[in-house]
């Protein structure tokens, strides 16, 4: 599986964050592009609103719902739930492999400031985030 999706789907414990549509989904809502230059591998994730989420992975096309937290934490991150309905066929990514998302992943997200950009984290910290998601153009 490709490093984003990979990091996007991280199977994190539920802390119990309410979780709401907020003014924070205006400004995921829209296409976002992810590269991973080592595994040649190219990602759009595609935020609608009403929380749709569309993961496009090389030939695959994955499709969910995403709930994000109505305010940030202390540490300025928001938690993000997505859920993929299992399905019964295994699509490729954009590295080759083959992989089913899992149903309910979560994580944080911290926003840039110009709105341009996010970086996907898997704790309410920077310990281990994704390289820089950009707004696609």
């Amino acid at each position: 599986m490709n490093k984003f999706a990979g990091v996007a789907v991280l199977g994190l414990a539920f802390s119990g964050a309410t979780l709401a549509q907020a003014p924070v989904e205006q400004t995921l809502v829209g296409r976002w592009e992810w590269n991973n230059p080592e595994k040649k591998c190219h990602e759009v994730l595609e935020f609608r609103p009403k929380g749709l989420v569309v993961l496009f992975s090389g030939p695959g096309r994955f499709d969910g719902t995403y709930e994000i937290s109505a305010r940030p934490s202390a540490r300025g991150l928001y938690r993000l739930v997505m859920k993929t309905p299992k399905s019964a066929e295994k699509r490729k990514d954009c590295t080759g492999s083959e992989e089913e998302l899992p149903e309910v992943e979560s994580g944080y997200i911290w926003i840039d400031s110009t709105k341009e950009m996010f970086m996907f984290c898997e704790e309410d910290n920077f310990s281990y985030c994704t390289a820089p998601v950009h707004r696609a153009r």
